[in-house]
Parts: C-alpha cells; structure tokens; sequence
C-alpha cells in the first residue's frame, strides 16, 4: 500500500509539472501562475504597457531557396534568439504568426521603465538579424511600430486557453510597423517623449487617430525614409 501510495503521488506530481509545462509554453510566466492558482475571469486593464510589433521581412523569398524543412529550422532559432533577448529586458513574446513577432513588456508585471526596455529589446532584434544574416548568407531586414499606453489583456476561450491583447495601444503599433520602412523602428510620441535623450529619432509623419486626435511619429533608423517622413496626416482606424 505504501509502495502505491508513493507511486500515485509520483505520478501526480508527474502530471501537475507537465501542465506547468503546457502552461508556460501557451501562457506568459505571470499568467500561468495566475491560472494555476485557481484564478478565474482574469482580465486586466494596465495603464502603462508597451507593444512592439516587428515584421521580418524577406522570409518567403529565403524559404523558396532553404526549402520548407530547413526554414522552419532557422526561423525557429532566429524567433528563439528573440525570446533569449527578450528575457535580458523583461520582454515577452505574446505572438508569432506569419513574418510578425509581437512582444509586451510591462503588461503582465510592471515595469517603470518599460519603454525603454522595449526600445533596447527592439535594437537587440536589429543585431540578432544582422548574426543570423551572417551566419546563413540571408538578406532578412525588420520592420518595427512601438507604442505605449493603455492595453487590455485577458484569457479569451474555455477549451483552447488564448491570452488576448486589445485596445488602442495594440492597434497603434499594428499601424506604425505597417508604415515603417525596412530596418526602421517607427515609434509614437508616447515613446519618444521619455526617450528622446537617450536615443536619435527623426521627425516622422503625423497621423490621426479613430477618435479624431492626431499622434506624431519619430523614426529610429534610416533617416531617408520616404513615406513615414511625409508631413501629410494619414488616418487610422
């Protein structure tokens, strides 16, 4: 009885660390926690969190010469790069999907300093593709929107868990990485504003938000770009 007894606590112990596994690997850190000890409706609101959307571009043209296989190898290695980088910065990767890699930092535990930690994460990015590009003899260059604010975070679904972020602060770094130009970091005034000592940006363009108020953009890269650099206003829903 005893030796059975050891055996099934063996065997719990087994199964909770695997769900702690499983956790960990579709939730962040903070969440899965949260989740473990028996937390439910976890939805929060963050006054201040930062959003980084990259896109790496060049992707689909180097998968048509690696072949399948081999690219979902390296794209593996370069988005685990990124995650290794981002744990230097208290950054977390809330997605990858398609040439996109969306990371957070401040949302799930704050972050005074939070901007500045994301503008760091988003020049690692830079030298890491630089490493991989050296390494592979590839061409792959980034694009980058940033923005900090407000978000809205929460578990969205009952039996696919999914941690969902929304709110204007998400949509604004959608935007800025649709408008920058390759090897460029476009970021809002929100983070230029605690930034601009510490780091170069160029004047951009001004844009005009949903709700009629306009944002004005600054650039971190290269300085002759052309269309974030229009002084026309530009809309975004």
């Amino acid at each position: 009885m005893v030796h059975s007894i050891r055996d099934n606590n063996q065997l719990l112990h087994q199964k909770d660390q695997e769900i702690e596994s499983l956790l960990l690997n579709i939730l962040p850190h903070a969440i899965a926690e949260r989740v473990q000890k028996g937390e439910e409706q976890l939805v929060d609101h963050i006054q201040q969190g930062t959003v980084l959307f990259a896109s790496i571009v060049g992707i689909t043209k180097l998968t048509y010469r690696e072949g399948i296989q081999e690219m979902a190898i390296k794209l593996s290695e370069l988005f685990d790069a990124f995650d290794l980088e981002g744990q230097n910065y208290d950054v977390e990767r809330f997605k990858a999907i398609g040439e996109r890699y969306i990371a957070m930092c401040g949302v799930t535990t704050p972050r005074l300093d939070h901007t500045k930690r994301m503008m760091d994460f988003a020049l690692s990015i830079q030298e890491t593709l630089k490493g991989f590009n050296n390494r592979y003899d590839s061409n792959l260059s980034f694009r980058i929107g940033i923005d900090t604010g407000t978000v809205m975070a929460g578990l969205i679904g009952t039996n696919k868990l999914m941690y969902y972020l929304w709110g204007e602060t998400v949509d604004i770094a959608s935007h800025l990485n649709t408008l920058a130009e390759n090897n460029t970091i476009v970021v809002s005034e929100n983070v230029y504003e605690p930034l601009h000592d510490l780091y170069s940006f160029t004047r951009g363009q001004t844009i005009t938000l949903e709700n009629k108020t306009t944002l004005n953009l600054w650039i971190f890269g290269q300085e002759q770009s052309l269309s974030v650099l229009t002084s026309d206003n530009e809309s975004i829903d």
